[in-house]
């Protein structure tokens, strides 16, 4: 159940960044970095909604399960261009 909520936080991010984006002019360095930041994410709810369809609903392969690993920490928030 905890892997639902952080892919509905996850999509509630990418969401707030499509707003964004929408808001930012195109020639401005903010720009790549919302453009980077919803890709990033969007991997990441990607590979969460994708380990929820395997039989049994194993997460154990989720980057981001173990310490050190990158995938579902705060690494996805600061995303730099």
């Amino acid at each position: 159940m905890h892997e639902v909520n952080v892919a509905v936080h996850k999509l509630q991010l990418i969401l707030q960044a499509w707003s964004e984006l929408g808001r930012t002019n195109r020639n401005t360095p903010e720009y790549q970095t919302l453009m980077n930041k919803i890709r990033v994410l969007s991997v990441e709810y990607k590979a969460l909604v994708d380990a929820a369809r395997r039989p049994g609903g194993s997460n154990e392969s989720l980057p981001g399960r173990n310490k050190g690993e990158p995938g579902l920490g705060k690494s996805s928030l600061d995303v730099e261009s």
